[in-house]
């Protein structure tokens, strides 16, 4: 039994006799008599009971005619779910976001979601360390995280460029609306932390270093939102990308004078994994709205 013998047998049932379906069918009437047949013998049934001048359908007959209905639709729904998952229209795409990253990137996951409504978003989170190794191991298609020391298996882009700022407590008073490396290398110090292959907590570091000063760091972690609980709590004074801040009631964003390092987020996929089209029809919108233009966001 094949779909075109169930084809054959809709057809005859739906035009009510054989010499109507033959002539939907543009074919004789001889092998469409011989489909119906091959196709009784093969389920041994009986689907059309002929009598000289008319015929009806069997029981088995009306079974089968549903079930081939059903089936033909099902068929016509996978033809155009698998013509919608070639073209990206549909299926799932897995992407990585970092911690530090997430929030750059929802304006652009709405749009998306926007354009292809059938396509499900599986996102998975953590560290740009752990999002690395979600590539690796072909969990993820593509991430937007920090960008690696080593980054020779990668296809990647620079996303917008960000400022470092500091985050107080709300009711910690400022004299200035603004503060220094020099003001804040005493002050109990929230970072985030190192990571494996990573240069951004040594960059920091590194800022204080250049002037003569050491930093006071008392805390460090590696997500901001938890930078910002701590703050909140005063437990200290963060040091983060502005990127990653999310504007919330008591917490202040202030600028640091003398601090110009610059947050550069990427996203970036195996060279060695072609990118589905799901993929690629994210990476144009995320890289439309957030496209490399050496402009630092103004957000404070």
């Amino acid at each position: 039994m094949d779909l075109k013998q169930l084809h054959y047998f809709t057809e005859i049932v739906k035009h009510g006799n054989i010499s109507k379906a033959a002539e939907a069918l543009h074919m004789a009437q001889p092998p469409l008599s011989q489909a119906l047949k091959k196709l009784e013998l093969e389920l041994e049934t009986t689907l059309i009971e002929r009598y000289r001048t008319k015929w009806s359908i069997t029981e088995t007959g009306q079974y089968v005619f549903e079930q081939a209905e059903a089936l033909k639709s099902r068929m016509g729904i996978m033809r155009r779910t698998v013509k919608e998952i070639e073209l990206g229209e549909a299926g799932t795409l897995s992407i990585g976001l970092s911690t530090a990253c997430a929030q750059l990137c929802v304006g652009s996951l709405k749009k998306f979601k926007q354009q292809y409504p059938n396509v499900f978003l599986n996102i998975q989170q953590g560290s740009s360390h752990q999002m690395e190794e979600k590539l690796r191991e072909n969990d993820i298609e593509c991430a937007m995280m920090l960008k690696p020391l080593y980054d020779h298996d990668y296809e990647m882009r620079t996303l917008s460029r960000e400022i470092f700022v500091a985050l107080f407590p709300e009711n910690w008073s400022l004299l200035e609306n603004h503060v220094s490396l020099a003001e804040l290398h005493t002050m109990p110090l929230i970072v985030l932390g190192r990571m494996e292959g990573y240069s951004m907590y040594e960059n920091v570091l590194n800022a204080f270093y250049e002037k003569g000063l050491k930093p006071n760091i008392e805390i460090e972690c590696h997500d901001i939102g938890l930078v910002q609980s701590l703050v909140k709590k005063e437990m200290g004074i963060g040091v983060v990308p502005l990127m990653g801040v999310q504007q919330t009631p008591g917490i202040q964003i202030v600028p640091i004078d003398d601090l110009h390092l610059i947050f550069e987020p990427v996203v970036l996929h195996r060279k060695e994994r072609e990118l589905s089209p799901k993929a690629q029809h994210f990476l144009t919108i995320l890289l439309e709205d957030l496209v490399e233009g050496g402009t630092i966001k103004k957000r404070l």
